[in-house]
């Protein structure tokens, strides 16, 4: 399992983002929490569609769940 936090750095110690999709990093970690690599969002500053993309690149990494601090509504369903 890979874990995907988004991350305002690269850094293990960064702050988890509140932006979700619109996160500058994701860190990627296992089920254990050793970070595995920290990956720059290239979708942080897309005017459209930063969520579908986003999700397109955690999962060519591999990632199987996501956390970040805020949920809007829409990203609940």
């Amino acid at each position: 399992m890979k874990i995907a936090i988004a991350s305002e750095g690269q850094d293990p110690n960064a702050q988890v983002s509140y932006h979700g999709a619109r996160a500058p990093f994701y860190q990627i970690f296992d089920e254990k929490g050793n970070l595995l690599e920290a990956v720059n969002n290239p979708y942080s500053k897309a005017e459209r569609g930063a969520g579908p993309k986003a999700a397109h690149l955690l999962i060519q990494h591999g990632v199987t769940s996501v956390s970040y601090t805020h949920l809007r509504a829409h990203e609940t369903r």
